[in-house]
Parts: C-alpha cells; structure tokens; sequence
C-alpha cells in the first residue's frame, strides 16, 4: 500500500491547462487539508499543509509551512508532529497584522485542535489556551469569519459544531448552540466542512454543513447537508442559527457530502452550494441551485435528479475556479481511492455579469448597484476573502460576486485594519485588485 503513495503535487495553471511543478519539494505523508496564505506578509503566498500521522512507513509526515520564495516552496516550518490534522483555518485573531494558523484535529486521533500565534519570521507559538479556547475541540473543518457582524473574527469547529466568539482582547468565548445538534446512526457518522456566506442577503452570514455519515454508504441511510440561517443575537447569545435545511429544500443524500461550498455558479446573484456527494451513474456532485428570489429566503434544486451512484463512492474535497477568466467556473473533485482519477468538470452554458476581487485574506467586500454604495436596500453581494473553506480545501484568496444583469457597480473594500475604500463604476465581467486595479 506505502509504495503506490503519491507525493504532495503542486499544479501550476496555464491558458493551456495544468502542469507538475517540476521545483516543488518531494513530500509524502497522509495530507489532509491545505490552504495558501501571506504568512511573513511579503506579498506572496506560502502553503500550510495539515497533516494525519500515522505509526506506519512513510505515514508519519508532521503539519508544515512552506515559504514561498519567488514561486517556489520550501519547508520552513514544523507546526505539529503528532495531531491527526484535518482542515486549516486562517485568521489574524488578534489584529496584530499577521495572520494565524488554526489546525483542527479529528476526534479519532486525540480531538485536540490548536491555534498557532504568528510570531514573525514564519514562527508560530501555541495560543490556544490564551486565546480562551479549550484543549478538547474536535473538529472536521473550521469557519473564521465574523458570524457575529462585530468585524471580528469567530470559529465555528464543524464536527463537534462548537462555536467561539471573538472579543476585543484577541480571546474567544463560547456559544452554546444547540441548534447544530445532529444525530448519527453509525459511530463514523460525523459533520464534515463548513462553508460560510450571506444565503439570504440581510448581512448576515450563514453556514453550510456537511456530512461524513458511513451510515450513508453502509446502511442505507440518507443524510442531507444541513443549512443554517444566521438569526443575529438572541436570548443574551451574541449569535444564534436556524436550521432551513427542509425548508430550504436541501435533499437527502444517498452518499457522504465531506465537502461544501458556496458558490455562485451562474452569477445571477443567488448564491449555490457545491457539495461532493456523487450522485447518478457516471457519479457527478449533487450541486444545489437557489431559485429563491434576491433577498429571500434561500430555495434550492438540484441541477439534476439527485440518485444512487452506481457504485458507492464520493469525492473527499473540491475546489471551485475560472482557470482561464472567463467567468465560468470549473470544479475540482478530489479522489481518494488511487484506482479513480480525480476530475476537473467545466461549466457550460451561459453566465450573468460578474466580479472577482482579490484581496488578503479577512478582507470584506460589498458590492452595490451603481451609484448606490452603502446602501443596504442596493446590496447585491458580499463576502469575506478566506483562505480555507468546506473540508480540507483551501481558496484562493478572491471573492467572486454575480452581478446578475448589472453591467457596473460601486464596490466596498474594507481590510482587516483601516477605513473602507469605496469604487464607484466598476465594469463586471473583471478582475479587481483591492488597491483599485481593474482587469
């Protein structure tokens, strides 16, 4: 089995396709999660990789960070030797400047998930405990965002669904939240990823959650991923849920889902959702539309009838792309069983108008009707830039917003430190830089 494991590939991308990075580092371990990220703030990215030890041959690779030197990568930093590591979170939890390193461990392996300190230098120190969290978070994904609408940033630790808000003093504080509660048939039944966005366009931010339930392939069993309303505060909580997910018309699902995303995937302005549940024979992911009107409630529907696989099977994580900037986005479904190959499906079909902005990671940006920036009644969109997102993936620091037939728009910038940068006219169907450049 140790001697048909591939090594860490990095995939260069090109008008003309992908291609093996012929400089990155021969690394082999059992790699869980990855995310790209300025760690030592020289304006490129460096690669965290979350690693699952195991005590067997070449299994045992430790949780790194990579520097990234000119577009190419080396090993700088050991974060952890022993943690069953699952998704990477990235943050700057205390305002500092520099972006942390939350590393989420599974339940299986010791349930203790850490958050590392940015020290400079691309050193990390563990804060956990100074930071207010406690040392028995299992988790199969994290959310940083701010859920709490306060422009600080909380964690959401999917799997034992805990939540953490963020306070003024870099600490965080515990919700109780039982409105995740979910329950399992099977003792490998557990929530996955977690993705976060505005489903309903009243500023808040909701969750998606996924599901890793051997139940589903086991015994039969069919288990949705669920959809989460963010209900602001309520009943002394400084932020509560609603779980939609039958209201939502979310479907049971013949297969595991690990991976969520949330994604507008026809830029008409209504945010979908990705999930990497197989469905139908050849399996392609059951992927959830929302038909609701813009500022409704969210209503989604399968894009294709949602059926058994022809054999029991699933991607274990994704991503969403435009590789060649053309507004249409592509997916990548992750495998795991080496006999499978992984794929890359284009979209076809048309698109509305759309913007992609990049910017660091904690960054928000609002887009607004043409000449009506910060107006509430003329939001089409906003998201916050993350570095991470459902189980085990990481995102390319950009937010993509669909525009629907909006052919400009004003947009609002606002950073993780100073004041909000406001663009008026913006053409769609363009690449923004968050210093204004258009392309």
């Amino acid at each position: 089995m140790y001697k048909r494991q591939a090594p860490d590939r990095l995939l260069l991308g090109s008008a003309a396709g992908f291609r093996v990075s012929p400089d990155f580092p021969e690394m082999r371990g059992r790699t869980a999660g990855a995310a790209f990220a300025d760690l030592d703030g020289d304006g490129d990215l460096d690669l965290i990789l979350s690693r699952n030890p195991r005590p067997k041959p070449r299994a045992d690779a430790p949780s790194v960070v990579l520097r990234n030197d000119g577009g190419r990568f080396a090993p700088a930093t050991v974060l952890d030797t022993t943690r069953g590591g699952r998704s990477i979170g990235v943050v700057d939890y205390d305002g500092d400047g520099l972006l942390d390193v939350v590393l989420t461990e599974d339940r299986w392996t010791g349930g203790s998930s850490v958050l590392f300190h940015n020290d400079g230098g691309l050193a990390f120190s563990d804060r956990t405990a100074a930071a207010g969290l406690p040392s028995d978070i299992h988790a199969l994904g994290v959310s940083t965002v701010d859920l709490s609408g306060d422009r600080r940033p909380d964690l959401f630790f999917s799997g034992s669904n805990r939540l953490f808000v963020g306070g003024q003093d870099g600490r965080f504080v515990e919700e109780a939240a039982p409105e995740f509660g979910w329950t399992a048939y099977g003792n490998e039944d557990d929530v996955a990823g977690v993705a976060a966005a505005d489903l309903n366009d009243d500023g808040r931010v909701d969750l998606v959650l996924g599901q890793h339930y051997n139940s589903t392939l086991d015994a039969g069993r069919r288990v949705p991923i669920r959809v989460y309303l963010n209900e602001g505060p309520r009943a002394g909580r400084a932020v509560a849920f609603r779980d939609v997910t039958s209201a939502s018309g979310i479907p049971d699902l013949p297969t595991k889902a690990p991976h969520v995303e949330i994604v507008d995937l026809n830029a008409d302005g209504r945010l979908d959702i990705l999930t990497t549940a197989a469905s139908g024979s050849p399996g392609r992911p059951v992927t959830l539309i929302n038909t609701a009107e813009v500022g409704q409630s969210p209503q989604f529907t399968a894009m294709q009838p949602v059926e058994p696989p022809g054999e029991p099977t699933y991607w274990v994580t994704g991503a969403t792309f435009d590789s060649n900037h053309d507004g249409r986005l592509e997916i990548f479904l992750a495998e795991w069983f080496p006999q499978r190959p992984s794929l890359v499906l284009s979209q076809s079909g048309g698109s509305d108008h759309w913007l992609t902005v990049g910017a660091d990671v904690g960054t928000e940006v609002a887009v607004y009707a043409a000449g009506h920036a910060l107006d509430p009644a003329h939001l089409l969109g906003r998201r916050e830039v993350v570095a991470s997102t459902g189980f085990g993936a990481g995102a390319e620091p950009v937010v993509r917003l669909g525009l629907a037939a909006a052919p400009t728009v004003d947009v609002v910038i606002t950073r993780r430190q100073g004041e909000p940068t406001t663009l008026h006219d913006v053409p769609g169907d363009s690449f923004l830089a968050a210093d204004g450049a258009c392309g």
